[in-house]
């Protein structure tokens, strides 16, 4: 399939619906995928479908890179925000084994933890971190983990939110506060968290394709060393020399100018290793996909136990807030939706005349940021799951893994058949034209043209991002903060643009605004940026020394 990425398919069962009528969905969704990853500029995809404890189906389309590379089996994915669902599994055992209760306090394991003020503070739970009940809005703080701010700057913003509502009632969904169980996982057990992947998952289930490293050490010895030292020192680091072995993996994707490009391996994800962290491949996801199908327990060994399968599939907060326009969630198929701990969970239904057609309870997860697109499904009462994997991916780019799952859940449960690609890009297109909208809206209201460059220069500070810098270039501005230098250019009056690429290390295709605000003596005293605005934050201007 010239010019495609790569796609593959795994399935395992055994209840209402046969392990034939599976495999005959699989063969047709893959039909869809084979026609369709052109088209979604998509350049490859892994997808895989489990029932009854064993793989009916694999199957891999396109590319793993822009170089023509065919994705196979053995490829490695950054798993995005699924990394969520196996860091569940990992704190459920480490629950079984005694060393962490769901309902302790944060701050019995993080004694100077704290979001917002004290009483929410001190109320913390770990069950809390983990099921995006926390009243917060939804991604706080995710703008400093995008722009590459440290761990420590980023879990310190915290403290200056404003907006906190609904305390264990309202869902917002979180990278950052379940990113901060990793933090209570280590101080729990006195291991990292790469420690405790490994003995809580990885050894027990006999994995070898699923790791919490940074993905390009994977693929070089001397960056593997170096990762090595950098964590536990060079007795560490010379050890691992002798088990290094290279692997394969994806080149993450993303759309400029229409056209799809490659957006490096970074630690970006690291820095979140829980909430975001987990490379894995194919294969390995697929093992863990039947565990869940067979509650907990892998072959004969216990992974998790029922109680903390139930924990992973329970009803910890209501949806009831998600918007009708939010294409992540089609209410035409998802409804009493729920987050549990690491997973969604759904009825999709089909609507037919007064009456539902067909319903399944489904448990998921999407994940879909800096370069790639995941997504599982796994439905207990048809005892069939399915994954899949794009090396395409970003907010507002691609939710194709999620709607060729949603495609062969049609076909596995007899709903009509529904052009899942066509509703995608007819979404992204709607995406696209607010985009447009906005920035055609910040031309038109009051235009004009800048005022003299050298008012704007100076020193801005904020709480939750600290210092930036506004300096002249020859053609205009220069915005300074940690160690990038963004270049800006007019876009009306008082308003500057840039590429987001410039800033932010979640690669999208679009442009963020600076806007100076003059105070009535024709001086400018502050400034908002556009995509560093937590709780409508802005930088005031230092006096000059």
């Amino acid at each position: 399939m010239p010019g495609s990425l790569a796609l593959a398919f795994i399935v395992v069962s055994h209840s209402k619906i046969s392990d034939e009528e599976a495999l005959k969905a699989a063969q047709a969704t893959e039909k869809v995928v084979v026609r369709s990853l052109e088209k979604a500029k998509v350049p490859g995809c892994s997808f895989i479908i489990v029932r009854g404890g064993k793989t009916i189906y694999e199957s891999h389309v396109g590319n793993a890179n822009l170089k023509g590379e065919k994705v196979g089996s053995t490829h490695l994915y950054p798993l995005s925000s699924l990394s969520k669902l196996v860091t569940a599994i990992v704190l459920l055992a480490i629950v079984d084994d005694g060393k962490i209760n769901l309902d302790d306090y944060v701050r019995k394991y993080i004694p100077n933890f704290f979001i917002a003020n004290e009483t929410i503070s001190s109320k913390f739970t770990v069950r809390d971190l983990v099921s995006h009940r926390s009243g917060l809005p939804h991604f706080i703080a995710d703008s400093l983990w995008q722009a590459g701010y440290p761990r420590e700057k980023i879990m310190n913003a915290l403290r200056y939110v404003k907006d906190v509502s609904g305390f264990r009632k309202k869902y917002g969904y979180q990278n950052v506060i379940f990113g901060i169980v990793e933090d209570v996982m280590t101080n729990a057990t006195g291991l990292t968290y790469e420690e405790l992947l490994d003995k809580y998952l990885v050894s027990k289930m006999g994995l070898k394709n699923i790791t919490a490293k940074p993905l390009h050490t994977e693929k070089s010895l001397l960056e593997n060393f170096k990762y090595n030292y950098k964590q536990k020192g060079v007795w560490h680091a010379i050890k691992n020399i002798f088990s290094y072995k290279k692997a394969d993996i994806v080149d993450t994707h993303s759309i400029y100018l229409k056209k799809t490009v490659t957006v490096p391996h970074t630690d970006y994800f690291q820095r979140m290793k829980a909430t975001g962290g987990i490379g894995a491949n194919l294969h390995d996801f697929g093992e863990i996909l039947k565990m869940m199908l067979n509650k907990g327990k892998s072959g004969t060994t216990q992974i998790i136990s029922e109680r903390g399968f139930k924990e992973i599939t329970s009803n910890q907060v209501n949806l009831s807030a998600i918007k009708e326009s939010d294409y992540r969630f089609p209410v035409f198929r998802l409804r009493d939706s729920y987050y549990g701990i690491g997973s969604f969970n759904s009825e999709y239904f089909e609507k037919d005349g007064p009456e539902d057609s067909k319903t399944a309870r489904i448990f998921f997860h999407m994940g879909g940021v800096c370069g790639v697109c995941t997504f599982f499904a796994f439905c207990p009462e048809e005892d069939v799951a399915m994954a899949a994997f794009c090396n395409l991916g970003g907010n507002g780019v691609t939710l194709f893994a999620e709607m060729i799952t949603f495609d062969f859940l049609d076909r596995c449960l007899g709903f009509k058949e529904f052009d899942w690609i066509k509703f995608e890009s007819d979404e992204i297109a709607k995406h696209d034209r607010r985009k447009i909208r906005w920035a055609e809206d910040l031309k038109n209201k009051k235009p004009g043209p800048h005022a003299d460059i050298d008012k704007y220069e100076g020193t801005y500070t904020s709480d939750v991002y600290g210092n930036v810098k506004i300096s002249k270039s020859n053609n205009g501005l220069v915005l300074e903060i940690l160690d990038k230098k963004v270049r800006l250019t007019h876009h009306n009056a008082n308003i500057f643009k840039f590429p987001m690429r410039d800033l932010c290390q979640n690669f999208l295709d679009r442009n963020e605004y600076v806007l100076f605000y003059m105070n009535k003596y024709g001086n400018f005293e502050e400034m908002l940026i556009t995509n560093l605005s937590e709780n409508n934050t802005t930088f005031k201007k230092l006096p000059a020394k």
